[in-house]
């Protein structure tokens, strides 16, 4: 949950809040990030005040569900609807409220990647009636930090939740198949009872066929005795 990854952005007049941004040797040799607790803060200068952007590597995980549980979370935490800008390819939660960071509304801009199996995640707080800085308002940039913390927390609830949804699923195609099997093996008994009652009548035709060939037999040597007698009465003619 904490590996959080460091990133600078560089805005300059008239050029998109994710304009560039750089590695963690290159922010060192910036010397323009401050981090507290583990948490990247980025201070990002331009003409119309400061920008702070927070970085964080969600692991192993789709981006599609990272940008649905960014959706969900600014609506339901933060009481605005993250809206997608297809022109700067990211999410802008507008007129957001996060008293923890701000007195007034921020507005939020977010970007998600796709690396591999992780998603990199990249938070601008735009605060404008508020100054966020870890050197200067340390609790406001910490408490900015809880909130990434917090939305990762709940992308690892989502995931245990679709990890959920998919077991139960596997585990009712599971259930289906025994029943399946036990159906099976009901029709196989029904046949072997089937094939035994079958087999039973046969049996029975079998022995009755005997007696009747025995009857058969004995009619066969009594009619073969009338036959001589009349040939013998032709025979004294």
């Amino acid at each position: 949950m904490k590996n959080i990854s460091v990133a600078v952005l560089f805005l300059a007049l008239g050029l998109p809040a994710f304009a560039q941004q750089l590695s963690k040797e290159d922010l060192q040799r910036t010397g323009n990030t401050s981090v507290k607790d583990g948490a990247p803060e980025v201070e990002l200068y331009e003409e119309r005040g400061i920008q702070t952007s927070l970085n964080i590597s969600l692991p192993d995980v789709r981006k599609s569900v990272v940008d649905r549980v960014w959706k969900n979370y600014t609506r339901s935490q933060l009481g605005s609807t993250a809206k997608y800008n297809r022109k700067t390819r990211e999410f802008v939660a507008s007129q957001a409220k996060a008293p923890a960071i701000s007195s007034g509304p921020v507005n939020l801009m977010s970007r998600t990647s796709q690396m591999g199996a992780d998603v990199y995640f990249t938070l601008v707080v735009d605060a404008p009636s508020s100054f966020l800085s870890a050197g200067l308002t340390p609790r406001r940039a910490s408490n900015a930090h809880s909130l990434l913390e917090d939305f990762a927390l709940e992308v690892r609830r989502e995931k245990i939740r679709m990890q959920i949804e998919e077991e139960e699923k596997n585990l009712k195609q599971l259930e289906t198949s025994l029943s399946q099997l036990k159906s099976a093996n009901l029709r196989y008994h029904r046949e072997i009872e089937m094939a035994q009652q079958r087999i039973a009548r046969a049996n029975e035709n079998i022995q009755q066929n005997e007696k009747d060939q025995v009857t058969a037999a004995d009619q066969i040597k009594a009619q073969a005795k009338l036959l001589e007698a009349v040939k013998k009465q032709l025979s004294q003619l």
